[in-house]
């Protein structure tokens, strides 16, 4: 090979690698279905999710929403004024959210009518959501957000993402990451 050829071709794989990990560094946060990131790395509680919890001595209202449920039933939060809930932001592709479903399901077992669990589908289809909810025999209600407008509402910057809202429709505690049982105990038992 003479001199010139290979120079041109050293600076033509130059060129396709710089444009590999440019590509790679612009598209590396997108999901499918979903403009939220996956936090798997978050198992602490967020500063800005639970800064009500107890540096707040006025309640916070939740905001109130309207979604549809698997069956196409409108829903409203303010449906379950009166009683506490926990409401989820979580998606299928979400390694956490998947990893917190079964913990999610042995808190609707033990807990009953005591806490309604309100596990919002955020950008995702019924049917995505449907096979989900059958895969992981889940018996707590699934809402579903496809345009991410209640996530939005919710300052919902993560998934999987909770709020902890009390009788009278205060959230009186937030978590962004992966909860373990013990970890939704302990906030549930800040209910009244």
């Amino acid at each position: 090979m003479n001199k010139k050829f290979l120079n041109i071709l050293i600076l033509l794989l130059i060129a396709i690698i710089l444009l590999v990990v440019t590509f790679a560094v612009l598209t590396k946060d997108e999901q499918p279905s979903s403009s939220l990131q996956d936090n798997q790395s978050l198992d602490e509680p967020n500063e800005a999710a639970d800064s009500f919890k107890d540096s707040n001595p006025e309640k916070t209202k939740a905001p109130d929403f309207v979604l549809e449920d698997l069956e196409g039933n409108k829903v409203s939060l303010s449906d379950y004024i009166g009683q506490n809930v926990f409401l989820n932001f979580w998606a299928s592709w979400c390694g956490p959210c998947k990893a917190e479903m079964p913990d999610m399901e042995l808190i609707q077992q033990s807990y009953g009518d005591q806490v309604v669990i309100l596990a919002v589908n955020v950008g995702e289809n019924a049917a995505t959501a449907s096979g989900f909810k059958e895969d992981y025999g889940l018996t707590f209600e699934i809402l579903l957000d496809q345009d991410n407008n209640v996530a939005r509402l919710y300052s919902v910057t993560g998934i999987p993402t909770s709020y902890f809202i009390d009788k009278e429709g205060n959230i009186i505690a937030g978590y962004v990451g992966t909860m373990d049982y013990d970890t939704m105990v302990n906030y549930i038992s800040m209910f009244d």
